[in-house]
């Protein structure tokens, strides 16, 4: 399985926290958007080959993206780059790609407040190739942090309302020196991971089980932003070692449930150098915890033993600042308007999100008497909040984040647009500032808004079920990828727990059920059902009813697609058990596991299928390209009920009023006939009321 490094969206920062990128101390690299915690090398050992002399790692690896956005005409971007034991980073190489707004510009390179170089652009057909020295940068606890600030040149006096971007591409960062193999069990993580392998028994005990999915979400989640590829293999018979060396950028790591509790670096210094994590029942997964914790630095020896390392809370919480959600670029200026991106990522926030209040503060630059401007915020097309600048200066708006909105990541666009005489070359900029301690305070409902994959990762968090009906090393490599795939989608650590597939079903706790030959999944809520030749496609209704036991109604709103041969399907399903108010995972097929591993292999093939998936099912019949589907929602009763009696409302309503109107119609030409003759009960009783006549 394959985590992808362009999941995320450029325009949601992560980060994790810098106290705990100071206790991982040397190695920790912290991205633009993201971050990647490894662990120095401080003592000598062989020559890692995949890091000879004259590395050059590109900033995708790094956990940088593909490509960096400078939005405007001045914009600072903060980098911060991991630089592996016995390297020194030379310098960062890559390509300006201008608008056609710019004609030219400066990149100025800072460390802290001090300037460091300033580089001219050379741009021929809108493009600029640089060579940035980053020799005079500081390196402090294995990390390299500075930043680029770009001064464009504008093209003539032409109008820019619109904000132009400056892109920078195919960067890379070209070390020099060598790095090395580990020799003691805390520099057994690499700053820079391309391959997990993680080897287990055919028949992994539960304890095992546990241990190999806390290691593959957890170093999936450390190692997020660059990507990282997990696998999941069975040991050899009779051995308990790989067997085979590791390959260019792997690790491996060998997990058994037998001997002596305790971590063990085998081969140390060496090309074929590994892990062994071992323990009896929970001391495992106890030992693998350690991996990711912040004593892991000081195992400095070549064997270790840890004890306490239970399972860990959830993070998840209710408010957050932008800061703390990874925003640090919240300053922009240009020339007639200029813009802030603020990210949200829902999964930060404990489940499940019903709104957002947001307080938003920040400063302007104020305008002079003969222009006017607005600040705007928006997500997409839809305006949240907007007030007409003054003289002061100041941001100080509060105002909701409807739920239907906060998708799985939100883009909070923060505009200040002006009026009046612009010029591009004499008009001076404006500057808008976000701080970062501005505050998002969450509300939350029972129910989800959002339906299927979109529900994803937050549904899962703080801790998610696992239940399988095997177990065996298959069905773990399975569930491996699964979770790895959705731990893609968020910064925060999806914490799986192994439980039995009895327990699981009547459970309210979210869940992952791995039935690879479909021998169980016919118990629980789901979306498909499959009989002979025939699939039905069933209704959301959110009642948790197994597909065995549907009733004649549902069955009527259901889909079917029948076909002249037993279809050989397999596939994923999100779906919202009502009954027991949670998120499920169902990962099935049709008594042909061939095409439910077609599913997960063809999401691993493309680093942006997970973060893609918006629909409830996800299903391959026959080895064809799997297909996305979204469940239609069931015809409302109780609105065609409530439209029912307004509708009889409305006409007994109108049936009164026609009445009425004939009775007094009727009542006054009796009246009129009979004061024509001067007599008649009508006459007589209004004469004696008083107020009348």
């Amino acid at each position: 399985m394959f985590l992808p490094r362009t999941a995320v969206p450029r325009i949601i920062p992560h980060a994790i926290p810098r106290t705990l990128a100071a206790v991982l101390a040397t190695g920790l690299m912290l991205s633009v958007s993201s971050g990647v915690p490894a662990l120095a090398q401080d003592n000598p050992g062989q020559q890692d080959t995949d890091q000879a002399q004259g590395t050059v790692i590109t900033t995708g690896d790094l956990g940088l993206g593909e490509s960096t956005t400078f939005l405007g005409r001045t914009t600072k971007v903060p980098f911060s780059i991991m630089v592996p034991p016995g390297t020194t980073p030379e310098a960062l190489t890559g390509t300006f790609q201008l608008p056609a707004d710019f004609n030219g510009g400066v990149i100025e390179l800072y460390s802290g407040e001090r300037l460091l170089t300033s580089l001219p652009l050379e741009v021929q057909d809108n493009l600029a190739a640089v060579e940035i020295p980053l020799d005079g940068v500081p390196v402090e606890e294995g990390r390299a942090d500075f930043t680029l600030r770009a001064v464009m040149d504008v093209v003539g006096d032409q109008w820019c309302r619109e904000i132009p971007e400056l892109t920078f591409l195919d960067g890379a960062v070209r070390y020099s020196g060598q790095s090395i193999k580990p020799t003691v069990v805390a520099d057994f993580l690499p700053p820079v991971l391309r391959t997990l392998s993680l080897y287990i028994p055919v028949q992994p005990s539960e304890a095992v089980q546990q241990a190999t999915l806390e290691v593959a979400t957890s170093l999936a989640s450390v190692y997020r932003a660059s990507g990282v590829e997990v696998r999941v293999v069975g040991l050899p018979e009779g051995s308990a070692q790989p067997n085979a060396p590791a390959r260019s950028g792997e690790r491996q790591i060998v997990l058994t449930d037998t001997g002596i509790a305790g971590m063990e670096l085998i081969n140390p210094g060496q090309q074929n150098v590994y892990l062994r994590i071992n323990g009896r029942d929970d001391q495992v997964a106890d030992q693998a915890r350690l991996l990711t914790d912040s004593l892991l630095p000081l195992a400095a020896d070549q064997q270790v033993t840890v004890a306490g390392f239970g399972a860990v809370p959830g993070v998840s919480a209710d408010m957050a600042t932008l800061t703390e959600l990874g925003n640090y670029n919240l300053s922009s200026e240009s020339v007639g308007g200029t813009a802030v991106l603020v990210g949200i990522e829902r999964s930060r926030f404990r489940p499940i999100v019903e709104s957002a209040d947001i307080h938003l503060t920040g400063s302007y630059t104020p305008l002079p008497d003969s222009n006017n401007g607005q600040i705007r915020v928006r997500v997409g097309d839809t305006v949240l909040d907007y007030f007409t600048v003054d003289d002061s200066g100041e941001i100080d708006r509060r105002f909701t984040l409807p739920g239907e909105l906060a998708d799985r990541y939100t883009e909070l666009v923060v505009e200040y647009q002006t009026t009046g005489v612009l010029t591009c070359g004499d008009t001076q900029p404006v500057g808008l500032t976000i701080n970062g301690d501005s505050l998002i305070t969450t509300q939350h409902t029972d129910v989800p808004i959002l339906s299927g994959f979109q529900t994803l990762p937050q549904a899962f968090h703080p801790t998610v079920d696992v239940a399988m009906t095997q177990g065996d090393v298959s069905d773990v490599s399975r569930a491996a990828s699964l979770l790895t795939g959705v731990q893609s989608l968020s910064t925060t650590r999806i914490r799986p727990q192994v439980v039995t597939w009895e327990e699981a079903a009547t459970s309210t706790r979210p869940t992952v059920f791995i039935d690879a030959e479909g021998q169980r999944a016919r118990e629980l809520p789901r979306y498909l059902s499959e009989a002979g030749t025939t699939l039905t496609v069933l209704t959301r209704d959110g009642s948790g009813v197994a597909t065995d036991a549907l009733t004649q109604e549902e069955k009527d709103l259901a889909r079917q697609l029948t076909t002249t041969a037993n279809l050989s399907a397999g596939g994923l399903e999100v779906v919202w058990d009502a009954e027991a108010g949670r998120m499920i995972m169902v990962a099935s097929s049709n008594r042909n596991s061939r095409q439910l591993d077609g599913v997960i292999r063809w999401l691993d093939e493309d680093n942006t299928r997970w973060v893609g998936l918006n629909g409830d099912v996800l299903i391959q019949v026959v080895d064809r390209t799997p297909v996305e589907l979204e469940v239609a929602d069931r015809p409302d009763k109780s609105t065609n009920t409530v439209t029912t009696w307004v509708a009889v409302a409305v006409a007994a309503v109108v049936i009164a009023v026609v009445v009425a109107v004939t009775l007094l119609v009727s009542q006054r030409l009796r009246s009129s006939r009979r004061s024509q003759r001067g007599q008649g009960p009508i006459g007589s009783r209004r004469a004696g009321r008083p107020g009348r006549g």
